[in-house]
């Protein structure tokens, strides 16, 4: 038989009705969430550094071993996990595709892009290294590595924290990367590439239409796809579109002025 996973759809239920709501219900859950989350995971930096150890730290790069028929560690293991984790890069790229509802584009595009990279950046730094100075990397868990680390440790209460910080959080992440789709589609269908349903607001200027179109299918693959399908197809395609982006966007920086499109199809 099919196994349902009633929680992915009853979390994306959720993030559904919140973004047909509209951007001022969004902007007071995200701006709540978001701020436990950054809780939750200082909470989980400070803990792990106080079992801080530096004999965990060495070897900085574990040789490459065989855990349960798979290889893991080594430097093809560094490559693999930067892969897997490319998924987080969707966030950013979503606060470009809200840039038209910025008061100054122009201004504060940038200054978010750069904050927001530098700012999860550091957090991850220092999240990573506070749980690998914890732990040896043997022990480490791959799916729950903060809250099995408390547990390890005989901090019951810390590892009760994580574990239920991160779930009430959950929600947060599935919202931001809903958020910008609606957006996207609607430009498309101002620009005749996608039915006009896609560009229908309600009276409040929302487009609930184009969300439910949205969220219907996902709800369905949710129910169905076992997550880490769903991560590595999604990071493997992120990585993918950002360099096929960034390749277009050299071409077009390189063709010579007015040839437009056209020379750039051409190319």
């Amino acid at each position: 038989g099919v196994n349902l996973d009633l929680a992915a759809v009853g979390i994306m239920a959720a993030t559904g009705w919140v973004l047909c709501s509209g951007l001022t219900v969004g902007k007071l859950f995200v701006n709540v969430t978001t701020i436990a989350k950054l809780g939750v995971v200082l909470f989980m930096v400070i803990v792990s550094l106080s079992y801080f150890r530096a004999e965990n730290l060495t070897p900085l790069v574990p040789a490459q071993t065989k855990v349960d028929g798979t290889l893991r560690y080594g430097v093809d293991g560094v490559f693999r996990g930067s892969v897997s984790c490319f998924f987080a890069f969707i966030g950013f790229d979503e606060l470009c595709c809200l840039g038209g509802e910025a008061i100054d584009p122009k201004r504060d595009l940038p200054r978010a892009v750069v904050a927001s990279v530098s700012g999860t950046a550091l957090i991850t730094i220092v999240a990573a290294f506070g749980l690998v100075a914890s732990q040896p990397y043997q022990d480490i868990d791959a799916t729950s590595g903060f809250s099995e680390c408390f547990r390890a440790h005989g901090a019951v209460w810390a590892a009760e924290i994580a574990a239920w910080g991160e779930l009430v959080t959950l929600p947060v992440v599935v919202f931001v990367s809903f958020l910008p789709q609606a957006s996207l589609f609607f430009a498309m269908s101002k620009d005749g590439l996608l039915p006009s349903i896609f560009s229908k607001m309600n009276s409040k200027g929302v487009l609930v239409s184009s969300n439910l179109i949205i969220m219907t299918p996902c709800m369905l693959f949710g129910a169905v796809v076992d997550f880490n399908v769903f991560s590595d197809m999604i990071s493997a395609g992120v990585l993918v579109s950002f360099c096929l982006a960034n390749c277009s966007l050299v071409m077009l920086i390189l063709l010579p002025a007015g040839e437009g499109a056209e020379g750039a199809v051409g190319a």
